[in-house]
């Protein structure tokens, strides 16, 4: 255990003023800590009053997307938080649009940065068979499924008989068909009659 004295506002969700015990620290800042705040016991008038110690928890930072623990093991782990992304590959915030639920099937997007238009188009057809034709519930990927369901609920439109999802702005990969995406009212599309 290693005691420390600092004068902090703030670190990691702690309010840090005079003394801290921390079990543990890694790059991103102390983990496993307890801060104790001097306070005084009573009102007295005197300066010479008696002291207390306040016992204020740390809270440990998550993920806004996918609600878990950003950095539960030491620098470098695996079991680590990826920086700018989730496990389902979704960004965790997208600057001009709004971030699908989590989690998403995976390898639809990767790292935050592309999205596989086959891969999508081959989730859609799964959705639809586990459901439709075999009237399942989804197994262990029913999570997935409800928030892929959510995002082409949200996402779908249907202009002139055609369903067109209305894309992220990320990338795309070069063997992506270009006969595939459309631009429909100022935005980039995929065609998705097969639905």
């Amino acid at each position: 255990m290693l005691t420390l004295i600092f004068s902090y506002e703030e670190q990691n969700g702690c309010v840090l003023e005079e003394t801290l015990h921390c079990g543990a620290f890694d790059q991103g800042g102390i983990r496993e800590c307890r801060s104790w705040q001097l306070g005084k016991s009573g009102m007295h008038n005197n300066a010479d009053s008696d002291r207390r110690l306040i016992n204020i928890q740390c809270k440990a930072a998550t993920c806004s997307q996918c609600k878990t623990i950003m950095y539960p093991g030491p620098t470098g782990s695996p079991e680590n938080h990826k920086k700018g992304y989730c496990s389902d590959g979704v960004k965790q915030v997208l600057k001009s649009d709004t971030v699908p639920d989590w989690p998403q099937p995976q390898g639809i997007f990767e790292m935050g940065m592309t999205f596989y238009l086959l891969k999508f188009l081959a989730t859609i057809r799964n959705v639809y068979e586990k459901f439709v034709i075999k009237q399942g519930n989804g197994g262990n990927l029913a999570m997935e499924y409800k928030a892929f369901g959510k995002l082409l609920n949200h996402r779908i439109i249907s202009p002139n008989n055609h369903f067109l999802f209305k894309l992220f702005d990320l990338e795309m990969p070069a063997s992506t068909p270009p006969e595939l995406v459309i631009d429909y009212n100022c935005a980039r599309y995929l065609k998705v009659d097969c639905l």
